[in-house]
């Protein structure tokens, strides 16, 4: 048997809220596309602030498009308004 070291780059999205201080280059705020089909999924402690959050596509605000909130519903748009939580603080599954 010869092992082989493989790393494996999963396509993410970057989940920065005030409970983080906003910050995209936080690397414990990030969920992944496990099969790579664009569909997101993962787990985020909002635990403070106002519960407020969106989405990037990488580490910076300057350099990476973000999505927030639509008009219509259920919609996310690039440069859109924030996100925020429905209940209460805790653990939320993101898909």
């Amino acid at each position: 048997v010869t092992p082989y070291l493989a790393t494996v780059v999963l396509p993410s999205l970057r989940v920065p809220g005030d409970y983080q201080g906003w910050n995209p280059g936080n690397n414990s705020t990030i969920i992944y596309s496990a099969n790579s089909d664009n569909i997101y999924e993962g787990f985020v402690h909002i635990l403070s602030g106002s519960g407020e959050f969106k989405f990037i596509t990488g580490p910076e605000w300057d350099k990476y498009p973000d999505y927030g909130t639509d008009a219509a519903p259920g919609k996310l748009i690039q440069k859109g308004g924030n996100i925020k939580i429905p209940g209460d603080f805790g653990t939320h599954r993101v898909k």
